[in-house]
């Protein structure tokens, strides 16, 4: 085709649906290195109302262009419409949910229940009233990331601020002034100095 061209159906929809996300996987579904354990690729599916699982990618049948799919999840208004997916190689790794309104969960990637397709889920990020998931993102373990010596399991904490002490309350003052600002409006400034 060429650069112009429109394309061709990938997916028939129904009407109201849409295509969230894609993923490519290689044909033969283990592109790294695995353990005698590893039981083959899965799909995590994340739903809005804070809802997700894994599933194998084995239980999905390869179809020919155009066709309607198959249900992946279970959408009901309890868990609402899927945000997000990820076809993950390994059992390793973390996931982070974030809201909509700011809210964050990080957690074990294998410690996401895998289920069968046509399923819910489980409750991965419990939500306050009125929002919803808004994006997942993996952070999967990679051999790199220790190349250049660093010890990552040894990494000190940052030094915390001392606390005020008797010893140092004493000499601890407030110190305040006022400005006239150009409105009229009288401004309080106050710092703390030790003596």
């Amino acid at each position: 085709m060429g650069r112009s061209a429109s394309g061709v159906t990938g997916m028939r929809l129904r009407s109201g649906d849409k295509v969230m996300v894609m993923d490519v996987i290689p044909q033969d579904s283990s592109p790294f290195d695995k353990p005698a354990s590893f039981k083959g690729p899965d799909m995590l599916i994340v739903l809005e109302n804070g809802f997700g699982k894994r599933t194998m990618i084995k239980n999905f049948h390869v179809q020919k262009r155009g066709g309607m799919g198959i249900r992946a999840a279970s959408c009901t208004a309890k868990t609402g419409n899927v945000i997000g997916m990820h076809v993950t190689y390994t059992d390793l790794g973390d996931v982070i949910l974030a809201s909509q309104k700011g809210q964050f969960i990080r957690m074990e990637l294998a410690k996401i229940k895998r289920l069968g397709r046509d399923t819910q889920g489980v409750t991965l990020m419990k939500l306050r009233e009125g929002d919803k998931v808004s994006s997942v993102a993996l952070i999967l373990p990679d051999e790199s990331d220790n190349q250049i010596g660093l010890d990552i399991d040894n990494i000190p904490e940052e030094p915390k601020a001392p606390k005020p002490g008797k010893e140092n309350k004493d000499k601890l003052k407030v110190h305040s002034y006022q400005e006239k600002e150009d409105d009229g409006d009288i401004k309080i400034n106050s710092y703390n100095r030790n003596s």
